[in-house]
């Protein structure tokens, strides 16, 4: 009995070993398993973060220096500059450096952080130039940018606002960037993404614009009708929206939101040019003539490539001239703004007219004066060479 129970355990663990080498034999025939862990090929990580940049970044950042009494970290220098020219001259690009440009923005060295967010404000402030386009930036460098920037102390938080402003609206969310924005954040920090919102946001964000210039604070208001000043070439659509607006706060009882408002009609053509030059022409009267008069109507006559609708009319721009030759022969005004009017004349109008005015300016007892008719002088009969060759020339 003994042997025979011996025999049948036998046989019951050799019958369970040949079903389970059936059952290994079938998996390996119906069912391949992966490889081994050692064997399986995974993708490389996507490594976003370029090294040598951030290299560059922390170099750059030797060169940070504190400035207590401001509470804030100048990184003027060299190596900044030339990081910053690497973004213009299209070097780097923009977009793609973001995420290496947040990592110095969260590094634990202030002076990184600082020289970072100087960086952004110099080379992405004013835009992201080709690489601007709607969906270039994603969610989550966006949203990573932003939040580095906002817990950054206030004076870098500024400089690298406007980036993380493009960012969001780049990113097709451009609802997180105001929301971001609480009444706990610092105002400086909340007008600086203010005044760049409108940059690739257009019309979009317009009603937006609108009612933050509602807002009590006169901070706000100068950001809100400062937006659309930062929008390039306005369309005729922008146009139609957008002057009337403007030229409601001609008016406005607080000077900085007006002249806001008048610097930033001379984007407008038409009527709205009009009533421009009509404010304008009071204030001379007045003897309020001032710098944002001046940058107004240097910008209304100026041709820049690309516009794609005309501003001043001919007899607009008649008028304007007449305006700007009124503002130089002024004494009364301030003599800085009448020589800044004076070489607006002379980048407008390179011809024989703005010749003799110049030499007329040109033995000013006033230095600022003299200086400016000197200066565009040369300037002024270089593009008249270039505008109206020689006959030998044109051979």
């Amino acid at each position: 009995m003994q042997i025979q129970s011996k025999t049948i355990r036998t046989f019951v663990y050799l019958a369970g070993l040949m079903a389970a080498l059936a059952v290994g034999c079938n998996r390996k025939k119906d069912e391949p398993t992966s490889a081994p862990p050692a064997e399986q090929k995974t993708a490389a990580p996507l490594v976003k973060v370029d090294e040598e940049l951030f290299k560059s970044l922390k170099d750059a950042s030797s060169e940070c220096r504190e400035v207590p009494q401001q509470q804030r970290i100048n990184c003027s220098g060299p190596k900044k500059n030339a990081l910053v020219l690497s973004f213009n001259r299209g070097d780097r690009k923009r977009v793609a450096s973001i995420p290496t440009l947040t990592k110095a923005l969260t590094d634990p060295d202030p002076k990184l952080q600082a020289l970072a967010a100087a960086v952004l404000y110099a080379s992405f402030r004013l835009g992201f130039g080709a690489e601007g386009n709607l969906g270039a930036v994603t969610t989550a460098d966006a949203n990573g940018l932003l939040e580095a920037s906002s817990k950054l102390p206030s004076s870098s938080a500024m400089q690298a606002m406007p980036a993380a402003t493009h960012a969001q609206v780049l990113s097709g969310n451009t609802d997180a960037i105001v929301s971001a924005l609480s009444n706990e954040t610092p105002l400086q920090v909340r007008t600086m993404a203010y005044r760049y919102l409108m940059v690739y946001g257009r019309l979009k964000v317009f009603p937006r614009i609108q009612e933050l210039a509602k807002d009590p604070s006169t901070a706000v208001v100068l950001a809100a009708i400062e937006s659309p000043r930062n929008m390039k070439e306005w369309t005729v659509d922008e146009q139609t929206a957008i002057c009337p607006w403007l030229v409601s706060y001609l008016d406005d009882k607080r000077p900085p939101v007006s002249g806001n408002a008048t610097a930033a009609l001379s984007n407008c053509s038409g009527e709205h040019v009009s009533a421009l030059l009509e404010k304008i022409e009071a204030a001379l009267q007045k003897g309020d003539f001032g710098f944002v008069h001046s940058t107004s109507l240097r910008d209304l006559c100026r041709k820049t490539t690309g516009d794609t609708a005309a501003r001043a009319s001919e007899e607009q721009c008649k008028r304007v001239r007449t305006l700007q030759e009124k503002v130089v022969a002024d004494k009364k005004l301030q003599v800085r703004v009448r020589a800044m009017t004076l070489s607006a004349i002379a980048q407008q109008w390179p011809d024989k007219q703005t010749l003799q005015l110049l030499k007329k300016y040109e033995k000013a007892k006033e230095p600022e004066l003299k200086q400016a008719a000197t200066r565009s002088m040369k300037r002024v009969e270089d593009r008249m060479k270039r505008l109206n060759p020689s006959p030998e020339k044109k051979q």
